[in-house]
């Protein structure tokens, strides 16, 4: 980040949001992480899947059984089988999960995802407002500048966080 912004020192609000970003690859990567859900038993999930998805298929035949005479046999919905009490209670994952999800992208629990994308709103926006030249201040081809590198990192932590959410 550049020393100057409108001819006068950076703000303090920018310099910290900048410093913030430096470790968001780290920290948003770590609080988006599968393995911060408490109790997510993963296994038990891929087991249970496919044993509810034939239930809710075989239920949709019950419910559809004929489009023509719009007739239910009350005993196909007796004759399904019960899927195992296992696969039936995720409540408590459930309620984990959704905590795991706020964590990962509420933008106020800092080092988050949601928190990131908040400082790099701010440095972009005083980035722009903060660029400067003087009149004496020559142009030349020299390669870009402070604003244009952090704009250039910015945009290749955003592409690494999209490929790993």
């Amino acid at each position: 980040i550049g020393t100057q912004c409108d001819g006068g020192p950076v703000n303090d609000e920018t310099k910290t949001a900048n410093e913030k970003l430096q470790n968001c690859d780290v920290t948003a990567s770590e609080m988006c992480s599968s393995s911060v859900i408490v109790g997510l038993n993963m296994p038990l999930i891929n087991e249970c899947e496919p044993k509810l998805q034939d239930y809710v298929d075989k239920y949709k035949i019950c419910l559809f059984p004929s489009m023509k005479t719009f007739e239910f046999d009350c005993l196909c919905f007796t004759g399904l089988d019960l899927v195992d009490a296992t696969c039936t209670n995720f409540k408590t994952m459930e309620s984990n999960t959704k905590t795991a999800k706020n964590m990962c992208t509420k933008f106020d629990t800092e080092g988050s995802f949601g928190d990131c994308r908040k400082q790099e709103s701010l440095v972009a926006y005083y980035g722009y407002k903060c660029k400067y030249c003087t009149t004496s201040t020559p142009m030349s081809t020299k390669a870009p500048g402070t604003r244009q590198l952090l704009l250039a990192q910015m945009q290749q932590r955003r592409k690494r966080r999209a490929g790993r959410l």
